[in-house]
């Protein structure tokens, strides 16, 4: 009896500690599977933001340049005439 009592402790025992395994191993396999994730949606991201600093560097090599043209008029004071009656 004191056997059979014992058997059944060491069993249940052996099967808790199976369970709490497995628990173990789909826990690690879901976080294997996030990083894996992660990482591949780092790489996606950097390929997109690649590829738009690539189309914005090009499109500015291949956008006229700007330019600008001042224009300075003097503003000086004008001495009247001689002789100008008006």
């Amino acid at each position: 009896m004191f056997d059979t009592n014992q058997r059944e402790i060491a069993e249940s025992q052996f099967e808790r500690n199976q369970r709490r395994e497995a628990e173990v191993e789909a826990a690690l396999k879901q976080d294997r599977a996030r990083h894996e994730a992660a990482v591949n949606n780092m790489h996606r991201l950097r390929a997109l933001r690649l590829a738009r600093d690539a189309k914005s560097i090009s499109g500015a090599m291949s956008a006229p340049a700007r330019s600008f043209e001042i224009t300075v008029q003097p503003l000086g004071w004008i001495a009247p005439q001689v002789g100008d009656n008006s």
